[in-house]
């Protein structure tokens, strides 16, 4: 059973963890200490285990405000530094993996008072080959790389600070993750390449629809007839000659597409058509009694159309053949 001694557990015999994980265990040193599961993949692989770093840049636009200087193999900073969206604060522990000049790449310590990243202690070679290929560091914060595990890729063997371009790869377990045919990947986010026919919003990814040619109801996508005609003539029931706002008699016999136009023609002229004032142009729809007009998108079977001949100038004939042509769904 443990004793608590000194605020220190004493384990004098078995120790049961009762199926429960040891969590928040530092990298092991000695023979004898607690191993992570990142250090034991790392070992499966044959990495070089080096302490966690705090943040990793994630694009070389983390190091806007940063100088690589070859000939000292150090960083220099202006004003504030901010890695994977969190401000560095003095003698925090960094991977920079994204420098254009790929000398400046490794693992740092940056000094808010000196304005610089110097070389961590276990990360310059001091002694020869403790950094190399296979050297492997964990991130512990970010927001897009916090708990991701980084190792350097190459150059293979041995590495001259200072002089080598040195690339580094993500390593999850056993298993780096790419993005396939049609996806994007940034730190460990991926994302879908939406098309000319395809949007998002939020978690959700919808099909374009061209008010022309297909249209979205809640059961999927419908196909439209992209020249739907009707041949029509003047109800003398109902029509009123030289007036405005006179019904026609004629009603819209399918429900258009989308946001498609109706085109009215009279005689083979096409005509002007309003979708918001009773009074602008020659026709408009309403389902109101002509009361008011009908917008583009609202209007459906069953309206109908009526006739301005005071704005037109003239009234039409009991002859006259009127047609609409318009998108319909199928």
């Amino acid at each position: 059973m443990p004793r608590v001694k000194n605020k220190q557990i004493n384990v004098v015999s078995d120790f049961n963890m009762n199926n429960q994980k040891l969590t928040n265990v530092l990298t092991p040193t000695l023979d004898n200490d607690a191993a992570t599961k990142a250090y034991v993949d790392a070992m499966a692989q044959g990495l070089i285990i080096k302490t966690a770093v705090d943040f990793s840049t994630t694009s070389s636009t983390d190091l806007s405000n940063c100088t690589y200087v070859q000939a000292t193999d150090k960083w220099t900073t202006t004003g504030t530094v901010t890695f994977d969206s969190n401000l560095l604060a003095n003698s925090a522990r960094i991977l920079v993996k994204n420098a254009t000049d790929k000398r400046g790449n490794g693992i740092w310590v940056y000094s808010s008072l000196n304005n610089e990243f110097t070389r961590a202690l276990d990360s310059d070679n001091v002694p020869a080959g403790e950094f190399r290929s296979g050297v492997f560091v964990y991130v512990n914060g970010g927001t897009l790389l916090a708990n991701s595990g980084w190792a350097v890729s190459s150059p293979i063997g041995d590495i001259t600070l200072g002089t080598d371009l040195i690339d580094w790869g993500q390593i999850s377990g056993s298993t780096t993750i790419t993005a396939g045919t049609a996806l994007t990947k940034t730190g460990n986010t991926l994302n879908v390449n939406v098309g000319t026919g395809l949007n998002s919003t939020g978690n959700t990814i919808n099909v374009k629809a061209d008010g022309d040619s297909v249209a979205i109801s809640t059961n999927g996508i419908k196909a439209a007839t992209l020249t739907n005609e009707d041949e029509l003539v003047i109800n003398t029931g109902v029509y009123t000659a030289g007036i405005d706002n006179a019904n026609t008699g004629i009603t819209i016999s399918s429900t258009p597409a989308g946001d498609s136009d109706i085109d009215v023609f009279v005689n083979g002229i096409k005509m002007t058509v309003s979708y918001a004032s009773v009074s602008t142009n020659s026709f408009y729809f309403s389902n109101d009694s002509g009361v008011t007009a009908r917008l583009r998108a609202s209007i459906v079977a069953g309206d109908r159309l009526y006739f301005n001949a005071v704005v037109t100038g003239y009234s039409l004939d009991l002859n006259d053949r009127i047609s609409l042509v318009y998108s319909t769904i199928k």
